[in-house]
């Protein structure tokens, strides 16, 4: 069952003109529209699930030429603490925490010149990324694993790009010791 759904959105409209006057008119207009859009449900068992989106979408006109701008960005989350069974159940201290984040941006970017008639992108780019993180604790002893993935493309120019994959084990040990002789 779900506890609680939040949803929050909007939209905003931006609109610049810049009027230049004397012989040579050089009129500049810029135009933008974002849309936010966030997403986030509680269910039962403390699972919560997220979605985060924006999109812009604007342009703008000079005298030399045009512009395009698109941006999307989309961010999806999942938590949650499991509690579990078999011969674990007794040997924890404290539930297994679960956070497992994926995103994604893309934005491109292009011009036209005023003699020309194809838009030219010189920003075309994305990011994919996710990441999976899993810790607890037992006998003092606190553990845990996480993994991440990272993704970046870009489509101008020498089509730049880099994929990394990280695994990182990690621990924390809590001791206390008896108290010391003072003479």
């Amino acid at each position: 069952g779900i506890r609680a759904i939040n949803v929050s959105s909007g939209i905003v409209r931006t609109v610049r003109e810049i009027e230049f006057g004397g012989r040579a008119r050089q009129n500049r207009l810029d135009e933008d529209l974002q849309v936010p859009l966030d997403v986030s449900i509680s269910w039962l068992r403390n699972l919560v699930t997220s979605y985060r989106g924006a999109f812009r979408n604007g342009r703008g006109l000079d005298p030399t030429g045009e512009t395009e701008r698109e941006q999307t960005t989309h961010r999806v989350s999942v938590s949650s603490q499991l509690v579990p069974s078999g011969p674990f159940r007794g040997r924890l201290d404290r539930p297994i925490r679960l956070s497992l984040l994926m995103a994604y941006s893309g934005e491109r970017n292009c011009r036209t010149p005023v003699a020309g008639e194809d838009c030219v992108a010189f920003i075309d780019q994305i990011t994919r990324t996710a990441s999976l993180s899993l810790d607890t604790s037992a006998g003092g002893l606190e553990f845990g694993v996480q993994l991440s993935y990272d993704d970046r493309q870009s489509f101008v120019g020498q089509r730049t790009g880099s994929t990394q994959f990280q695994l990182g084990l990690f621990g924390q040990l809590d001791f206390s010791a008896g108290s010391l002789p003072l003479r």
